[in-house]
């Protein structure tokens, strides 16, 4: 599907184009990056519940790209992603609680969510944050044995 069509469906109400439209203008696939544009179709499409995107949407916001670094927000749109089932949210969730960034510092609650991690990888996710996740268990066991 071309930018013209996406964009076309995407007007339309279409979840699935606002998510791929507001992807491709935060990462500059098929288009210039825009963030005012990805912005814009990642919130629609968040708003429509799509996972995916209020990730990504998270990853802005915790980004600073194209707007005002929020953490409360970022780890907000991050938990309700993962929450959803978006198992490239749980590493992203895991560091915030790891690290104490839009929501309380929590050790356990990180622990958890690598643990969710691995548990998605094992179910056919894979991703190269996946490591992150199996060393800070690895660590944890460690330091409570």
């Amino acid at each position: 599907m071309d930018i013209a069509e996406m964009k076309a469906k995407a007007e339309a109400g279409s979840t699935v184009a606002r998510s791929m439209l507001g992807l491709s203008y935060l990462y500059g696939d098929d288009v210039p990056k825009d963030y005012a544009e990805a912005l814009h179709w990642l919130t629609l499409a968040s708003n429509d519940g799509a996972s995916r995107p209020m990730l990504h949407l998270g990853l802005m916001y915790k980004q600073g790209l194209g707007v005002s670094v929020d953490m409360e927000k970022a780890f907000t749109l991050c938990k309700r992603s993962a929450d959803r089932g978006e198992a490239g949210a749980y590493i992203q969730v895991a560091k915030m609680y790891r690290e104490g960034m839009g929501t309380e510092r929590d050790e356990q609650a990180a622990l958890d969510w690598y643990e969710e991690a691995v548990t998605a990888a094992e179910k056919g996710w894979h991703s190269d944050l996946l490591e992150e996740a199996r060393n800070y268990i690895q660590s944890h066991r460690s330091s409570t044995n």
